[in-house]
């Protein structure tokens, strides 16, 4: 037996002895390890699995959590979902979150036993469940509720509130009472109860009773056999020489309660059954519910993610690729980042944007701008941008940072570049992002397999974002329309800009970038003795440096006069705004005068007619009706003119002396001398009472004028009798004159 054991395993072990260590480990991590496709490898790359991260940590729910664990390129999201999440993202929090784990409902399917812990998180996540229904029943929507309304009242069959809450509303694993458990509870309590009665009895007896264990009481007796009478033998002390003995009533009393946990543990196990039997048939339309749950939970991430953490905007769909103001969503993610350049690309199907400019410039940081956008537009995500336009493509493939190596670990840097341009020409409507195009090999063949790829793409309808120093590749947009040059420049101290601008390519910078980077200056200066040396000079370049610079300064005129054209409108349109509502509001004026009148005609009319009726009615005695009628009108009027003139005084602070008052010689009062109702102003006339005699007065005026005959009625007082700093008000000393009333009082009171 031995001998054939030996026989089978001989040539495995001899290919282990001929196969060198190293060799076999690396040998074994190929086989383990397969090569990401070249989409996820272009996912990842361009920081996919940083929005990935952010939407995870703007979940609730672990479910929802896993909707976000790896992109998905088949699963497109709905913008209309993202945008009602966010508006309904207060309401659907309570219940999101509130799980139970997968494995304990099929614990529960198969019959195993389910701990009290999972059965509460069950009983939560079905309440939840039935909240988010019934949530779901009232709302108008556009988040995805059907699967949820299918699923929720399968679920109801398991008990929601088998176990209470806490005071923060929280699931805890107590029980809540059935008739069983409030039995056997009530049971714990009454033996309790005895237990501490005939504790308090024992120890009346026994000074030193003492709780050795839980609801056991004894006294400790120096004998190593005490006497049976005393009770039973519970322990004994380290040294043997004293026992513990547990009284008679206190025996009796703890057997007692440890029944009664028993019966309620008995019962505790039965009910937790109970619960585990009902899970087992709610545990697959829980299942789903839960599902449909954690999608309104993933929307809501959505759109927290894309509009409060990347401050994003809904795109627009469109054949053009167009982004205005965007940022890089990796940036804005990143704590250490203090701020982001916003940039503006547009990209057309059927051409490339040929990117260039100095080293740290921003080209890549730009593909990934613009990758991002297409990747959060099929997440669903708000793309961080004031405005965009972004295409639904059909692939998303990027040889950014090393994305081309990581697809296809085996072939050299050019090689793997060269099968990321294969694959985005065997695609349809693909997004192609090329960082470093035409380099890692010879620049001339380079140059030349990077336009003959580039011109088939464009042929295929391809949308092309490329980043290139290759000389050949900038110049493409000069003789092409189908290509659009998009550059980063350098300010005057040499430092990037990080705003792309059409027009002329960009330049390297390769030596400031090698500054910056912290070569030695003795290798910096040397580079460029050898730049200067070896580069001869060349007209064309100079001409073609010319032409561009003309175009860009064309261009620059164009905007400048387009933004002056913009202003004009601008001011226009507030002129025009200013006039619209100044006619509003005059003829809002005169309208409400017009109605004001009308409804005074309407009242004189309806007067008047009630007096033509009255004289119908009584032909024979019509001079005592209209003298009737006038009468009333007078009184009427002289009414109203008593309130109007009551109300002006009182705006300024008066009141007249009311004509049942005493008024003694002497007094300080104000001698009303004039009130115009319509315009709101008083003259008034300040002195002392001389003399009285009946319904009128004389007024002694400060200068010593004395007016007589003044009527009672004339007569009026201040109405506020103290300033506000607390000093009071005294009859004003000033000499009187035909000032208002109004003009007076705010020169006393300032």
């Amino acid at each position: 037996m031995k001998l054939h054991l030996w026989a089978a395993l001989l040539p495995a072990a001899s290919a282990l002895i001929t196969t060198p260590p190293r060799h076999r480990a690396i040998t074994q991590q190929r086989a383990a390890l397969t090569p990401p496709s070249l989409e996820a490898a272009s996912f990842d790359a361009l920081g996919g699995n940083t929005v990935l991260k952010a939407l995870r940590r703007r979940c609730v729910g672990r479910r929802a959590q896993r909707l976000f664990a790896a992109y998905n390129a088949t699963r497109p999201a709905d913008y209309a979902e993202t945008l009602a999440a966010h508006d309904a993202s207060e309401k659907l929090e309570p219940f999101l979150g509130r799980d139970v784990a997968d494995d304990v409902l099929e614990a529960a399917k198969s019959g195993a036993s389910v701990t009290a812990d999972d059965l509460a998180a069950a009983a939560d996540a079905t309440a939840a469940v039935t909240e988010a229904a019934t949530w779901a029943a009232e709302a108008d929507t556009e988040l995805p509720t059907a699967a949820l309304l299918a699923a929720a009242p399968a679920t109801r069959a398991f008990e929601a509130d088998a176990f209470e809450r806490d005071e923060h509303g929280c699931m805890t694993t107590a029980l809540a009472d059935t008739p069983a458990l409030a039995e056997a509870r009530h049971a714990v309590t009454k033996a309790r109860a005895r237990l501490a009665t005939a504790v308090a009895s024992e120890r009346a007896e026994h000074d030193g009773l003492f709780e050795l264990e839980k609801d056991r009481f004894v006294v400790p007796v120096k004998s190593a056999t005490p006497p049976k009478a005393l009770g039973r033998k519970r322990g004994a002390s380290r040294s043997g020489r004293s026992s513990y003995v547990e009284p008679h009533g206190c025996a009796a009393a703890a057997d007692a309660v440890e029944a009664a946990l028993s019966a309620l543990e008995t019962a505790e196990t039965q009910r937790l059954a109970e619960l585990t039997a009902q899970l087992s048939k709610t545990a697959d339309p829980l299942r789903a519910a839960l599902e449909a749950v954690a999608a309104l939970d993933a929307a809501r991430a959505r759109a927290l993610c894309g509009f409060d953490d990347l401050q994003g905007v809904v795109p627009e769909s469109g054949a053009c690729l167009d982004l205005v103001g965007a940022r890089d969503p990796t940036l804005l993610l990143d704590a250490a980042v203090d701020s982001v350049v916003p940039i503006d690309v547009i990209a057309a199907r059927g051409g490339a944007v040929v990117v260039s400019g100095p080293n740290g410039g921003g080209k890549t940081s730009l593909l990934r701008t613009v990758g991002l956008a297409a990747i959060l537009t099929r997440l669903g995500v708000p793309v961080p941008a004031t405005r965009a336009a972004v295409p639904s493509y059909g692939r998303v493939l990027a040889d950014v940072d090393g994305a081309a190596r990581t697809a296809f670990p085996q072939r050299s840097t050019y090689e793997a570049r060269c099968r990321t341009l294969a694959a985005a020409l065997e695609s349809d409507d693909v997004l192609a992002l090329l960082d470093e195009l035409g380099g890692a090999t010879d620049v001339a063949e380079g140059a030349a397999v990077a336009t003959a790829a580039l011109d088939a793409l464009c042929d295929n309808g391809a949308t092309t974002v490329c980043a290139t120093h290759v000389a050949a590749l900038k110049a493409l947009p000069a003789r092409d329309p189908r290509y659009l040059s998009l550059a980063f420049r350098v300010d005057e101290a040499g430092r990037p800009t990080f705003s792309p601008r059409p027009g002329a390519p960009g330049k390297a910078d390769a030596l400031a970038a090698a500054a910056r980077s912290g070569l030695p200056d003795a290798v910096v200066r040397r580079a460029e003795e050898l730049l200067v040396a070896e580069t001869p000079a060349a007209p064309a370049d100079a001409n073609a440096d010319a032409l561009w610079s003309a175009l860009d300064a064309a261009r620059a005129e164009a905007a400048d006069a387009a933004q002056a054209a913009a202003d004009e409108r601008e001011q226009l349109g507030e002129e025009r705004a200013a006039l619209r509502a100044a006619v509003a509001d005059a003829t809002e004026r005169a309208s409400r005068r017009a109605r004001m009148a009308a409804t005074r005609l309407e009242k004189r009319e309806a007067k008047l007619e009630g007096m033509f009726r009255e004289l119908n009615k009584f032909e024979y005695d019509a001079k005592r009706v209209v003298g009737a009628t006038l009468d009333a009108a007078r009184l009427e009027n002289k009414e109203g003119r008593t309130d109007a003139v009551a109300a002006v005084l009182a705006s300024h602070g008066l009141a007249a002396v009311p004509p049942g008052k005493d008024v003694k010689v002497g007094d300080d009062l104000l001698h009303v001398a004039g009130v115009d109702v319509e315009a709101g102003t008083v003259r008034v006339l300040a002195g002392v009472v001389a003399s009285i005699d009946v319904d009128v007065v004389s007024f002694e005026l400060p200068d010593g004028t004395v007016l007589e005959k003044i009527p009672r009625s004339s007569l009026a007082k201040w109405d506020v009798p103290y300033l506000a700093d607390g000093t009071e008000v005294l009859a004003p000393a000033a000499t009187p004159s035909a000032a208002s009333a109004r003009g007076r009082r705010h020169a006393r009171y300032r």
